[in-house]
């Protein structure tokens, strides 16, 4: 690795002000290593940084640079992914399946990025810095995004600072001790009938701990982030609009050229959650959010009023004779156990630790403890469900029940995934033992970038819509693995030309599936059945650099979110977020239906606010009764009231 150390501009060591200096370093200077690098005409194949020509490179010891942290931990070597990630993708790119229109919308201005949308990752291996929360009548959607050490609202351009009423209950975060006697005592259910015995871990911890940085400077300057400038100038001819959805609204048009100056840190004030770690993992949903730090740390919140986060519960996981453990990822979950009735629980994947189970306190348990003015730790904290251990001692980085509730993929540091069986019983949640699926090494031999190949890891895993596959991204090897659950075995072997990471199924088409390189790419592939080829596209996320404007950078991609209809796909990099909009959907002239239903629940939003007392008062209130029950579920159908 080449020394950047003399490199770096100098700032304040004061970190007060929490606002990075004005520097005469530009975008371009971040990348280490050998300079070699790709300068492209004005008139590049692949000049509009959002295109990726089907011409092969005419310098093949050339490279484009990418938007990194100095401080990453990546392997920067000269046959490196990394290094080499654009030459590896243009040679797939001629074999994949190119039949037929894009994916994706291309129209001038396209992808759409979103003002204020910064996001970081504070490790290498992880992609799940972005989250999407549903209004309550699905017709409004929130991105939130991990930055340093605090949440973000992207799109939101400043806040101003704010006591929260989690601040008022905040208490110290509590250690929770995996492997002990007294900490089996927290598993409230009987064990399930279905479980055997769960055998210990073993002790050797492969968690990497990663040391605070006292440099202040170092943190603030490498996680530089985006504040577009103000709105454009008023032109006197009529612009077409050019989209009528709510949810990208807040979108501005896509700009190819990117400026430092566009791009100062983010004041602690301005943030929607300040923390006191650097979170590694974030989910929200049903009005719960729950965070996970690199050294183990963990914060579950109330959402329930979204200007005002209430924290429930802070603590920080740690494994057998003191070792720091990892929260690799988190998912919030629920089940229907009676009508009307619905059990919601956490899942956190902590390493070596495996996975830890936790159902979640009710909101109006919540709501009273925002209201104590004791200082102890409030009551409404989460109860361990189950700990699931029982993966032949596999390091597990992510675990995500299926759609319909009755599975459970994990995957981590090894040959294999672990598939579980979800019941319900006695108006409770069972989890089976865990079934060990293997994966041949040999198969995979052809897709690593190094002889002889390393031991398989994982990092992500996703479930289609059905529930009948799910699929897992590798940073070891060059592909993405989809398994049938009926049939317990690989049915689909993706070439990826490069490490993955994120991955999403898309919400509605059951066999449609994007996930993402470490840098400047993302994959979008589909098939009709599982005997069919798949159609395969390559998509570029670039822009150009500041001093040198025909150098292109690739965009580090730290999470990709579907939204709730399905029409969007949202790519979150260090500098903003894109948005990406299927061509399916572009010019689809919805239903009757669809919008009367869109209308529909647009007014109750506005009229039957869930925390009206006396909507029956309201004089809609006779028209929405007289609407019939058949009606009234179907219009909630793909709005869950995920606050309530």
């Amino acid at each position: 690795m080449a020394d950047t150390t003399n490199k770096r501009p100098k700032t304040s060591d004061s970190d007060s002000s929490d606002i990075e200096s004005d520097s005469d370093y530009s975008l371009d200077y971040e990348f280490l290593g050998p300079r070699d690098p790709n300068y492209r005409d004005s008139d590049d194949a692949d000049s509009d940084c959002s295109e990726l020509s089907e011409e092969l490179p005419s310098r093949p010891l050339g490279f484009d640079m990418w938007d990194e942290d100095l401080h990453s931990t990546n392997d920067y070597t000269w046959q490196s992914n990394d290094i080499r990630l654009t030459h590896f993708v243009r040679h797939h790119h001629a074999a994949t399946n190119q039949t037929g229109p894009s994916f994706w919308r291309k129209d001038r201005g396209w992808p759409r990025q979103l003002p204020a949308s910064r996001s970081t990752t504070n490790h290498d291996q992880s992609a799940n810095a972005m989250c999407l929360v549903v209004s309550n009548y699905g017709v409004d959607e929130q991105l939130y995004a991990v930055y340093r050490d605090r949440i973000l609202e992207s799109g939101s351009p400043s806040r101003t600072t704010r006591s929260t009423k989690n601040k008022k209950i905040a208490s110290p975060r509590q250690t929770t001790w995996l492997e002990t006697p007294s900490n089996h005592s927290l598993v409230l259910p009987p064990p399930p009938p279905i479980s055997s015995s769960l055998a210990p871990i073993s002790a050797k911890s492969q968690s990497q701990s990663q040391s605070q940085l006292s440099q202040s400077e170092k943190f603030n300057e490498t996680h530089a982030s985006s504040v577009h400038p103000t709105t454009q100038p008023k032109r006197h001819i009529s612009q077409p609009k050019l989209t009528t959805d709510p949810c990208l609204a807040k979108f501005k048009r896509f700009t190819k050229y990117v400026r430092r100056q566009d791009y100062p840190a983010v004041p602690l004030g301005e943030a929607y959650l300040p923390l006191g770690f650097e979170p590694l993992c974030l989910a929200q949903k049903y009005g719960y959010m729950a965070i996970g730090g690199i050294e183990g740390e963990f914060e579950l919140y109330c959402c329930m009023d979204r200007k005002q986060p209430i924290k429930i519960w802070g603590t920080k996981f740690k494994g057998k004779n003191n070792i720091m453990l990892m929260t690799n990822s988190v998912q919030i979950v629920r089940w229907e156990i009676s009508p009307g009735k619905y059990e919601h629980l956490l899942i956190v994947c902590v390493n070596e630790a495996g996975v830890l189970i936790y159902t979640l306190p009710p909101h109006h348990h919540c709501a009273q403890s925002s209201h104590s003015t004791q200082s102890s730790l409030a009551p409404a904290a989460a109860k361990q469900h189950t700990h699931l251990r029982h993966f032949d001692r596999v390091p597990i980085n992510d675990a995500q029940v299926s759609p319909n509730g009755k599975h459970m993929a994990c995957v981590g540091d090894d040959y294999a995934v672990f598939l579980l069986d979800i019941q319900l019983a006695r108006n409770s949640v069972l989890f089976g033992s865990p079934t060990k699926l293997p994966i041949c090494p040999n198969s995979l031999s052809s897709f690593s970038a190094t002889k002889p190949a390393p031991a398989y890891s994982s990092q992500y895993v996703a479930w289609n819509t059905s529930s009948t596959q799910f699929a897992h991204t590798s940073d070891s090897h060059h592909c993405v693995l989809v398994w049938d659950v009926a049939q317990q075995h690989i049915i689909r072997t993706i070439d990826s030309a490069g490490y993955t990471y994120a991955i999403q199924f898309h919400p509605h088409l059951e066999n449609m599936l994007v996930f993402t390189n470490r840098y400047g790419y993302f994959h979008t592939v589909q098939w009709q059945d599982n005997h069919s080829p798949a159609r395969h596209e390559i998509s570029l996320v670039s822009f150009r650099g500041e001093k040198d404007r025909r150098l292109r950078i690739l965009a580090k991609i730290n999470g990709i979110q579907w939204s709730h209809h399905g029409k969007c796909l949202y790519v979150s990099t260090k500098r903003r977020i894109l948005a990406y909009e299927l061509q399916m959907f572009a010019h689809k002239v919805p239903s009757l239906a669809s919008i009367a239903s869109h209308q529909a629940k647009e007014h109750l939003a506005t009229k039957f606010s869930l925390k009206r007392k006396r909507s029956w008062q309201s004089p809609d209130h006779p028209h929405w009764k007289s609407i019939p029950l058949s009606v009234k579920e179907e219009l909630f159908r793909e709005a869950s009231l995920s606050s309530h």
